[in-house]
């Protein structure tokens, strides 16, 4: 989650939006291919290129005939439900979470986040450690566990939003 917030809580300097009746769409082929436009057009590697996205718009790339077809591409995702790569992009799908997830705003428009894996860099102050101790006047057990990370957007290059209306 702090990966998310450092880039969604950053002023990138590509997002994409389509006009029109476009604008409107879920996420689809068209929006990827100006995701990976934007960073081929700003350098980023084309290695460890990542997007962040909800279930919803995972299902609207599936509604998308380019990414589904195999007249399209290779990719049997219709048969398996799932896409974990397309156009250079590995998939990562989180629901919707209580302590937050995928920004949405109040139109149901949703901000996928494209980035580059070197473009967010993530510090670990405490290592994850983890303690069981029991306690006798409780009878019962107690089980603490500590974690201190941060996470910040070092090349806003590497990252584009893409907005996407479910």
């Amino acid at each position: 989650m702090q990966l998310i917030a450092a880039s969604a809580g950053t002023t990138v300097a590509n997002t994409v939006v389509t006009t029109g009746s476009a604008a409107a769409s879920n996420l689809n082929v068209g929006k990827l291919i100006a995701a990976k436009k934007a960073m081929d057009a700003a350098n980023v590697s084309a290695a460890d290129r990542h997007i962040i996205c909800h279930a919803n718009n995972i299902a609207g790339l599936l509604g998308d005939e380019r990414a589904v077809s195999s007249d399209y591409n290779q990719i049997r995702a219709l048969s398996s439900g799932s896409i974990n790569s397309y156009l250079g992009f590995q998939f990562h799908v989180l629901g919707t979470r209580t302590e937050g997830g995928v920004p949405v705003d109040g139109s149901s428009d949703r901000t996928v986040i494209a980035f580059h894996k070197s473009a967010v860099e993530c510090a670990v102050g405490i290592n994850p450690r983890t303690e069981i101790n029991y306690v006798p006047e409780k009878t019962s057990w107690l089980v603490t566990t500590m974690l201190s990370m941060g996470a910040v957007a070092i090349d806003t290059a590497g990252i584009v939003d893409i907005t996407c209306r479910e």
